[in-house]
C-alpha cells in the first residue's frame, strides 16, 4: 500500500471485513454471508518509524512541486504542471550515475487539471549524491536538480 501523505505512526492496524459478497437476486441484492471479521495486526517498527526523504526543486515558472517523498519501498511526486497540453507529459528521475527512473502518469486531479500525482521505482537506499527531475511535455524538455528539504 502507498499513499500520497504520511501514514500515522500507529503500532497496530485493525480491520474489519462485514459481510463478503452479494448476489443479485430478483434486482435486489442478497448478502452471501452474515459473517464478521476483526483483524488485528502489529505493524513492525521499521514501517511506523519509516525515514522519508522528502525533495523539492528551485522555484520556477513550469512546475511546482506539492510533495515528493522518498520511501524504502517508492517515491511518491505529486506537482501541478504549468502546461496547457499535457497529453503527452513524460516525468522521470534521474540519479548520479546517469540511471532514469521513469513512470506511468496515475491521474490527474479531477479538480485541479494542473495536478499530476505518480509513483517511481526509486527506493531510499537508492539515492544518490545528487537526483535529478526531467519533465518532457510533447517536444520541449527540462531537467532540475532536485534539493534535499
Amino acid at each position: 500500500m502507498s499513499a500520497k501523505d504520511y501514514f500515522p505512526k500507529a503500532k497496530k492496524l485493525y480491520i474489519q471485513i462485514v459481510g463478503i459478497g452479494y448476489n443479485k437476486e430478483n434486482g435486489r441484492y442478497k448478502a452471501l454471508s452474515n459473517s464478521e471479521w476483526n483483524i488485528e495486526l502489529n505493524i513492525p517498527e521499521k514501517f511506523y518509524n519509516e525515514e522519508v526523504v522528502e525533495y523539492k526543486i528551485e522555484e520556477n515558472s513550469y512546475i511546482d512541486i506539492e510533495k515528493m517523498m522518498v520511501t524504502s519501498t517508492s517515491t511518491t511526486f505529486v506537482a501541478n504542471i504549468k502546461e496547457d497540453n499535457k497529453l503527452e507529459l513524460e516525468i522521470s528521475i534521474i540519479d548520479n550515475n546517469g540511471k532514469e527512473y521513469k513512470t506511468k502518469i496515475m491521474n490527474f486531479d479531477a479538480k485541479n487539471k494542473e495536478k499530476v500525482i505518480c509513483k517511481f521505482p526509486l527506493k531510499s537506499d537508492m539515492i544518490t549524491e545528487k537526483m535529478y527531475l526531467k519533465i518532457s511535455v510533447e517536444e520541449k524538455e527540462e531537467q532540475y536538480e532536485l534539493i534535499k528539504e
